[in-house]
């Protein structure tokens, strides 16, 4: 049968009765253990009972501490919160009707959390009591606590696509809610003595605690992280904190301790496809960087009463030109000074009442002369094409 994620025949063939299905008069809750999944990409179908199942999220498991037995076909409970489990996981079915009305169906819930929560990456068993690792720096009272082993690699099967990896759980204080992925990723609705703080994380630090010890969220080193904040301070720094520009520098986001919203990763990435992105600030805007800041775009407009440029710009005193006044002052000067350049071209002495030319003031008029010209041949030159001010 061919691959399809979505299908009502693929549901009717679920519901259809089978020799290899438990009936209804079985219990309507199962604990069982998954021995087959059928995901994106572990897509071949699952065969039980000569039928062919081949729906993303379908499951292939077997009953455990059931006297009956059997292994049963399951599908998710929620289509809107849905986690795959992987091969040796544990999961709770629920029988619930069938959509066609025939017969009933199996529907599972998350994995069952074996190992008293500690363990994200996965929860596989081994179908026994699992034993305690005796690394000396574990705490007798998380011993108690846990009751779980090291997470190294189990002699049970997984799925091909499947990584396991050591990854540990977040602290969780009172009234914290955490949904977690296999691989450090966290949504962390938290608090601090009642004052909310919320957290996207994306990739854990790397710890030399063992797999199963909590630990807390590090922003510095965790792989990309979003908080928003209520009254806590988070501990970090930015890459630049140069606030040479201010009169009276900003509060810096490590001590700053109202609402805050702080993302943090190698690059942040900010684009709009087909409007604008907008930037505002009761107080001020501030863009640092280590190398550079580059703007690029057909035009740039820069709106401000006080615009102050420089290394120490808060020192700043001396106007800038504008261009185009300048310039007509300049060449009214330049004009000015050519009429006399050129009255002393054409002088004439007049020894004796004969007039003769005036050399020395001949030769001076026109050296005046040429270079004015010259100015004022590229004097437009001197103006910008592309920066204008007011």
């Amino acid at each position: 049968m061919g691959y399809s994620k979505f299908g009502f025949s693929q549901l009717v063939k679920i519901n259809s009765p089978s020799p290899s299905l438990t009936t209804p008069s079985y219990s309507d809750v199962i604990t069982a253990q998954v021995l087959r999944v059928i995901t994106s990409d572990n897509p071949e179908p699952i065969s039980l009972g000569g039928i062919d199942y081949s729906i993303v999220g379908t499951v292939l498991c077997s009953s455990i501490g059931n006297s009956t037995g059997g292994n049963y076909i399951a599908t998710p409970k929620s289509t809107s919160v849905i986690n795959i489990p992987e091969i040796g996981e544990v999961v709770t079915l629920f029988k619930s009707p069938s959509p066609n009305g025939n017969g009933f169906i199996w529907l599972y819930d998350q994995p069952n959390s074996s190992y008293g929560g500690n363990s994200i990456n996965n929860n596989i068993i081994q179908n026994k009591k699992p034993t305690l690792p005796s690394n000396s720096n574990i705490k007798n009272y998380k011993k108690a606590e846990l009751g779980i082993p090291n997470q190294t690699t189990p002699s049970t099967p997984t799925q091909k696509t499947f990584t396991e990896k050591s990854i540990n759980p977040l602290v969780q204080n009172s009234g914290d809610i955490i949904y977690n992925g296999r691989y450090g990723q966290n949504l962390k609705f938290g608090n601090s003595k009642g004052n909310p703080i919320t957290i996207l994380r994306n990739g854990q630090t790397k710890t030399n605690e063992p797999g199963f010890i909590p630990i807390s969220e590090d922003i510095k080193n965790d792989l990309a992280s979003l908080y928003l904040t209520s009254n806590q301070t988070v501990k970090f720094s930015l890459s630049n904190e140069d606030f040479t520009s201010y009169n009276t520098p900003p509060i810096s986001p490590s001590s700053f301790n109202l609402p805050q919203i702080i993302l943090w990763s190698d690059r942040v990435t900010l684009n709009a496809k087909s409007d604008s992105v907008l930037i505002s600030a009761a107080k001020s805007v501030g863009l640092s960087s280590n190398e550079s800041i580059n703007v690029d775009s057909p035009s740039f407009y820069l709106h401000s009463n006080d615009i102050k440029i420089g290394p120490n710009p808060k020192s700043a005193t001396e106007a800038a030109l504008l261009g185009d006044t300048t310039i007509e002052l300049i060449e009214q000067l330049c004009l000015s000074v050519k009429t006399i350049a050129n009255l002393l071209e054409t002088s004439q002495l007049f020894p004796g009442g004969t007039p003769v030319p005036d050399a020395a003031g001949n030769i001076i008029g026109n050296n005046v002369s040429n270079v004015i010209q010259g100015i004022l041949d590229n004097l437009d030159k001197t103006k910008s094409k592309y920066i204008k001010l007011k």
